[in-house]
């Protein structure tokens, strides 16, 4: 072999050595070749975490894996920046379906997905009845006050229906001197939560139908919402999901650094339907149960994408939600029903 041909082969072999390392180093800092632009394009990956675990997940109508048995996760990296339509399905449950946008340098996060069953089981039982009784007010104490606009005193209303004029000091950790007084506003239902959170609903009267909500923060009351229900705190105190007539809410009292990201202060609508919405209990705190048209549905509380929604009754006149217990019961055709989630 002559010298010049073995100079050319040695060059061509540092050429290919050179470029081979340097395309090792960029896939390992998470880039990846694109023939179509002819360059290192940065690319970002998708973590999803599902109930249950050991669920099917399709990338653009392509199978890729299942998540874990162990931990219910499942990963994919090296995508290109890009929208993705990602299913997650398995075996007598509900399909979870999103469009995931994918972003250079960045790992787009859903560790809440939950499938509900295709179908529940629900049986009668005798002992249900009274938890349709039960207050709705979960996770706090609620307590009902009146004022006087007469002698601008607040006095508190006792479940017989009878007033009480309210101790001090009360008065002073309620600070209801702070709150706008109105001759409309007469009678209040008062949430308290930790860190001394409390809100109140404003309404004309004990058989007003909604209110005005307002949040103590810093010391002044903050006006949230109009045409207000009820509020309902999460489990984990963060936030309050607002039940309007045909609408729900949620407000968050504290920051959620967990993505989407939600923070102090932030209000989102998360439902609005063109029937009314009747009743609201939290699932989780990503996951939200109410009774809309006589169907009892359960919706994410994650606002990216289209939301997933899905039916598990119909025909509903009643409902509720025992977290504890992992129990709903629902009464329907004069029967009161029952089943527990799997």
């Amino acid at each position: 072999m002559h010298r010049i041909s073995r100079r050319i082969i040695f060059w061509i072999a540092v050429v290919l050595f050179l470029f081979g390392s340097y395309t090792i180093i960029k896939y390992a800092q998470g880039y990846r070749f694109e023939i179509q632009e002819m360059s290192f394009i940065k690319t970002g990956a998708i973590l999803l975490k599902t109930f249950p675990k050991k669920s099917e997940v399709f990338i653009n109508q392509k199978f890729v894996d299942t998540t874990s048995l162990i931990s219910g996760e499942f990963t994919k990296r090296f995508l290109l920046p890009d929208t993705y339509s990602v299913e997650i399905k398995k075996s007598g449950k509900q399909l979870w379906r999103k469009q995931i946008q994918v972003k250079a340098s960045e790992v787009s996060q859903f560790l809440s997905i939950y499938l509900p069953p295709e179908s529940l089981d629900f049986k009668k039982s005798d002992s249900t009845e009274e938890y349709l009784t039960k207050s709705v007010s979960l996770n706090f104490i609620t307590e009902r006050y009146s004022f006087n606009s007469r002698d601008r005193r607040i006095y508190h209303l006792k479940e017989n229906g009878q007033l009480e004029d309210i101790e001090l000091d009360v008065q002073k950790v309620i600070d209801f001197s702070a709150l706008p007084f109105s001759s409309q506003y007469r009678f209040w239902e008062v949430g308290f939560g930790k860190n001394n959170l409390t809100f109140v609903i404003s309404k004309v009267s004990a058989k007003s139908e909604s209110g005005v909500l307002f949040v103590l923060e810093n010391g002044v009351w903050k006006l949230i919402n109009g045409n207000v229900r009820s509020v309902f705190l999460s489990r984990d105190q963060k936030k309050i999901a607002i039940l309007g007539k045909n609408e729900i809410l949620i407000y968050w009292f504290e920051d959620e650094l967990i993505p989407p990201n939600y923070y102090k202060g932030q209000l989102e609508l998360i439902v609005r339907r063109s029937d009314s919405v009747s009743k609201l209990f939290w699932f989780d705190d990503e996951h939200l149960l109410f009774l809309s048209g006589g169907n009892v549905l359960l919706t994410e509380v994650d606002t990216r994408g289209t939301r997933n929604t899905y039916e598990l009754a119909k025909g509903v006149d009643d409902f509720f939600y025992d977290r504890d217990g992992n129990l709903l019961v629902i009464k329907k055709d004069g029967e009161t029903l029952m089943t527990n989630f799997d």
